[in-house]
């Protein structure tokens, strides 16, 4: 049941339907079950096409924009309050909470070795744009009441960064998973708007493994090594087809050469929930080669969907094997210090021979009953964020 107080105000300034907006969508579904919440969203942001410009316009969406006297209760599912928060005197009136990702894209006024690193692989403007970003998140951190972080790791790293910066702040950090991407509505639209789903895996062919991985072009994705890791699978492997569905990077893939029995279907672009889904309820196995991740929900939707993951041995990732595992066994962490195509592709050769049948009703009511279990934990881990 509502209660007509108190209410919650969740900002988003990036609806680009990645993590993000995402964990934002996550909060709302958790709050609104026991508070009137409403979002706000800065709009225009997918309507800019060039993206230094977008950044411009969004830092400026986010620093001037304004709340009532009754709006008491702010989260803000990025790091960077407006300025009428940031010159605040905090008091017991009002909760203002910011969501921690990661500190991925800040940077270190301390370190000149790692800074002009950062200037000579990305150039002068994401340099900019990184100091912009650090400057408003560390005087961010210091005005917000409460943080609530994605992970464990995220965590530590950002009470690792607290500390560096010498940023006094005793405001408590809450640690809160992601929920799964598609929650049980979603999930039964999709079911309704096929027919006969239970036929969907007669097209499967036993010569086939189909492979999916949502990837980025970010430089901690990884994604120059996709192709190569997926072309030895093939090569070693000349009677088998191995299908690969990978969303959200442009791997140029005009200009590659790769095996024959390799088909790729490259997603450059977001898709609309449906595609996942059907790729996920069709996929014998998820792959992801990122060296950093905030938290890594591909991940956690390919677990309850049953897939087999070979995933990178990254800190979060672990967290989330360790923690969810107990709804899939089939979870493979790569030592990937040495030859990371090469552990790759022997990860992914072991798997073979343990593929289970696809069945895309089956992994859809799997997923459903596994969403149920989690979301239950999540609605006792919102009871520690402070409302007033």
């Amino acid at each position: 049941m509502i209660n007509s107080e108190p209410k919650v105000n969740i900002i988003l300034s990036t609806p680009n339907n990645r993590g993000i907006h995402r964990y934002s969508n996550t909060l709302i579904d958790i709050l609104k079950i026991k508070y009137e919440c409403k979002s706000r969203t800065f709009n225009s942001y997918n309507k800019i096409f060039f993206k230094n410009l977008r950044f411009i316009f969004q830092i400026f969406w986010e620093l001037f924009i304004s709340f009532s006297k009754k709006d008491k209760n702010l989260i803000f599912s990025y790091p960077r309050l407006p300025i009428v928060l940031l010159l605040r005197k905090k008091n017991k009136l009002t909760s203002v909470g910011v969501v921690v990702h990661d500190v991925i894209q800040c940077i270190s006024f301390h370190d000149f070795f790692s800074n002009f690193l950062i200037l000579k692989s990305n150039g002068l403007i994401d340099f900019l744009k990184r100091v912009i970003h650090t400057l408003i998140f560390n005087k961010s951190l210091v005005k917000s009441d409460y943080f609530i972080v994605n992970s464990k790791d995220t965590k530590n790293k950002l009470l690792n960064w607290i500390y560096k910066n010498n940023l006094i702040n005793k405001g408590k950090i809450i640690v809160l998973h992601p929920l799964p991407s598609f929650s049980e509505l979603v999930i039964k639209d999709f079911v309704d708007s096929k027919n006969k789903i239970n036929e969907q895996k007669k097209n499967i062919k036993l010569n086939q493994v189909n492979i999916i991985s949502i990837s980025g072009n970010s430089p901690s994705k990884r994604k120059e090594i996709l192709v190569p890791i997926f072309d030895k699978l093939a090569s070693k492997n000349p009677d088998k087809v191995i299908n690969i569905s990978i969303f959200g990077v442009d791997l140029n893939l005009e200009n590659s050469k790769y095996s024959k029995n390799l088909k790729i279907r490259n997603f450059k672009t977001n898709v609309e929930d449906k595609v996942l889904i059907e790729t996920y309820i069709n996929s014998h196995i998820y792959i992801s080669t990122s060296s950093e991740e905030g938290f890594g929900i591909p991940f956690l939707d390919a677990i309850l969907f049953g897939c087999s993951c070979i995933c990178s041995d990254i800190q979060v990732y672990k967290e989330i094997k360790k923690k969810y595992s107990v709804y899939n066994q089939n979870i493979v962490i790569v030592n990937s210090k040495n030859n990371i195509v090469n552990s790759f592709y022997k990860s992914l050769q072991n798997q073979f021979d343990n593929l289970e049948t696809i069945n895309p009703k089956k992994s859809l009511e799997k997923y459903i009953m596994n969403y149920k279990s989690i979301f239950e934990e999540h609605l006792n881990a919102i009871k520690k964020i402070p409302i007033v």
